[in-house]
């Protein structure tokens, strides 16, 4: 009984979750919630209310548009992040483009590119970072071999 009540309070919350662009596909004005959420860049919220919007709905045709327009605007959004994470990687400001990344995957979170993009980003700083305690033991052993003649005395 008690796994039939979680198994029941999972899927509610899940449906619940996954609502929320159902129910905003319904709305009369979808157009300006859209406006709204192109604005401050949240593009998968506008796909996802969009790709709920039916046949019936008064205003389809102007819809399906913007639905094209949206995607567009996504499609260059994600250009232009992926364009600013290159040049943080490419002058080595790591947290720049960890920021850039991460804001990214926050407004497009299905992205392949953006994923692909962060995948490469933590191969190179972390080859960064090899280098950099490869360059802090040579220093060490440099440090070690010029105080000999100390330890010697």
């Amino acid at each position: 009984m008690k796994l039939l009540r979680t198994i029941l309070s999972l899927a509610l919350i899940t449906s619940a979750l996954s609502g929320c662009a159902f129910i905003h596909s319904f709305d009369k004005d979808l157009d300006s919630k859209i406006q709204q959420w192109l604005s401050e860049h949240e593009y998968s919220k506008a796909l996802d209310a969009l790709s709920h919007v039916r046949p019936g709905h008064s205003q389809y045709s102007q819809l399906q548009k913007r639905k094209i327009e949206v995607q567009q605007a996504a499609d260059r959004f994600e250009k232009i992040k992926l364009r600013e994470i290159g040049a943080h990687i490419k002058a080595q400001d790591w947290q720049a483009a960890e920021s850039s990344l991460n804001y990214g995957m926050a407004k497009l979170p299905d992205s392949e590119k953006l994923q692909a993009a962060y995948n490469d980003f933590i191969k190179q700083r972390a080859h960064y970072l090899k280098g950099l305690y490869y360059q802090i033991y040579i220093n060490k052993a440099e440090l070690h071999l010029k105080n000999q003649d100390v330890k010697q005395e």
